[in-house]
């Protein structure tokens, strides 16, 4: 495999991935809303909001994170393999790290999020990697 198609299959990987956490972020929004009146770009009121969460909804973020994660990480695993397979995960990771230090968020949802982000990274590019390998034989 070249490097121009690796480097496709990373990039699709890195899409689905971002596109299965925007649709699951979008999906707690409907759920529950920012109230009206809110600036997103409003970071203190932004912080005031998710503090006012319940616990479900901050769950049901590190879940769509973790589906995202481990879909561009094992997809990446399965068409390029190797080490290449955790760059997807990581760049996933990063983004969303960025993204919860921008808005105050509590303690454990920082910690959740980051081993979330770390299992399914190695999760996802290590079955990826496996399948690959399986199918070879």
């Amino acid at each position: 495999m070249t490097a121009l198609q690796k480097t496709f299959w990373i990039a699709s990987a890195l899409a689905i991935g971002a596109a299965l956490i925007a649709l699951g972020q979008a999906s707690c929004r409907m759920v529950w809303p920012t109230p009206s009146g809110v600036d997103p770009r409003d970071m203190v009121r932004m912080g005031a909001h998710v503090a006012r969460l319940p616990k479900t909804a901050l769950v049901a973020l590190i879940v769509a994170n973790g589906v995202g994660t481990l879909s561009a990480s094992y997809l990446a695993g399965r068409k390029v393999g190797g080490r290449f397979a955790l760059i997807p995960g990581e760049i996933l990771g990063l983004f969303g790290l960025m993204n919860v230090l921008m808005v105050p968020h509590p303690s454990w949802f920082i910690i959740g999020l980051l081993v979330t982000f770390t299992l399914t990274t190695l999760v996802g590019a290590w079955l990826g990697t496996r399948a690959t390998a399986l199918a070879k034989r």
